[in-house]
């Protein structure tokens, strides 16, 4: 991927190109299985993952292809028609970390019943929708009426309109619909003066602060949430903590998933694991560390006071702002392009800027 030395510390690249130790993710991928999969109780990092506060999404809808006969009870067609007597209006919001689901029940243009529940934060509108559509079904099931209830949500519906939904709340919300054959659903354009629509929208926005505190499961993908933050928190205190790439780690601090816009130039020069005598006598490859002009051959002193180098040169930094010096560097377009070309340089002209083995003896 980068090009670097096969010597290059394995810890400073997998910070360089964000990308997460290896123990980490197959510690990280065994718990989610664990836990979302197979529905056993993990723990990570001195957490414990219940499998019963997350959902289960590991069975498909339980009913025969006979039976699920809700093609007629679901209309996703883009036309609102609402029928004589009752309308339900479905709707779920998220305002920042609050999560709110609701209905109202319109006779005409009059509201006869509402309905509010509000989630925990870890809860997706998708669910807040789902939820809202369901309970609006379980309070249309226990009338005589024919209702129908609309959701401005095309996912949630096709969702319920599936027999291979893994959505434990859509399998619910097919459970009643087969037991009760006076409620059916459509689809309604959102935020287009429909004011029964209109009213359950006002109504989420306001669960999410006012609505019965409600507990559903956290959607799998929340397990992967709480897994991915706690393997960043582990993979910082290994890096703050580890004895290799500390050059890197001086520059990059912090770790994280996304990769430095730094190539293979750059990489060596930041890790001293490139055609530097001081990296080729390390690794015993040339007996002397020094550079052509007799000075110490380090990445340092080829970018800031080589003779041969001069056409390269960055300001020196004094021994103490050394530090300051690399992360200056390293995270300014100017100076990498610099270092690309002084790295260039290095390689194509060795003979000038190495001494030959045994001179110096």
């Amino acid at each position: 991927i980068t090009g670097a030395y096969s010597t290059t510390p394995t810890a400073a690249l997998q910070v360089i190109e964000g990308i997460l130790p290896l123990h980490i993710k197959a510690e990280q991928e065994a718990v989610y299985v664990r836990t979302a999969r197979l529905r056993k109780t993990s723990n990570y990092n001195n957490i414990n993952f219940n499998p019963n506060n997350y959902e289960d999404g590991t069975t498909s809808t339980k009913f025969h292809p006979a039976i699920f006969q809700l093609e007629d009870r679901i209309s996703l067609k883009k036309q609102f028609l609402p029928v004589p007597g009752l309308n339900i209006f479905t709707d779920g919001s998220k305002i920042e970390d609050k999560t709110g689901s609701a209905y109202c029940v319109m006779e005409e243009d009059t509201t006869k019943y509402e309905w509010m529940a509000q989630l925990s934060p870890f809860n997706t509108v998708f669910q807040a929708e789902l939820l809202a559509i369901k309970e609006a079904c379980l309070w249309a099931s226990k009338t005589n009426q024919q209702i129908k209830v609309w959701s401005d949500s095309e996912s949630s519906l096709h969702s319920i309109a599936s027999i291979d939904s893994k959505s434990p709340i859509a399998q619910q919300t097919q459970e009643i619909l087969l037991k009760s054959t006076n409620i059916k659903l459509g689809w309604i354009k959102a935020h287009v003066g429909y004011s029964g629509n209109e009213a359950a929208d006002v109504l989420a926005k306001k669960a999410t602060q006012e609505g019965i505190p409600t507990f559903i499961p956290a959607p799998r993908n929340h397990i992967k949430s709480l897994l991915q933050k706690e393997s960043i928190t582990r993979w910082q205190k290994e890096w703050d903590n580890g004895e290799t790439g500390r050059s890197v780690h001086n520059v990059l601090p912090k770790v994280k998933t996304t990769s430095t816009p730094w190539q293979r130039p750059e990489i060596m020069f930041v890790t001293g694991h490139g055609p530097f005598p001081t990296y080729l006598k390390r690794f015993n490859i040339r007996s002397s560390d020094s550079c052509g002009c007799e000075k110490l051959g380090n990445p340092l002193h080829y970018a800031t006071s080589c003779l041969f180098t001069t056409s390269y040169h960055l300001t020196k930094p004094s021994a103490d702002l050394e530090p300051l010096w690399w992360k200056r560097v390293m995270n300014n377009n100017n100076s990498r392009a610099k270092i690309k070309k002084l790295m260039h340089f290095i390689s194509e002209n060795e003979p000038l800027l190495f001494p030959k083995d045994g001179d110096d003896n």
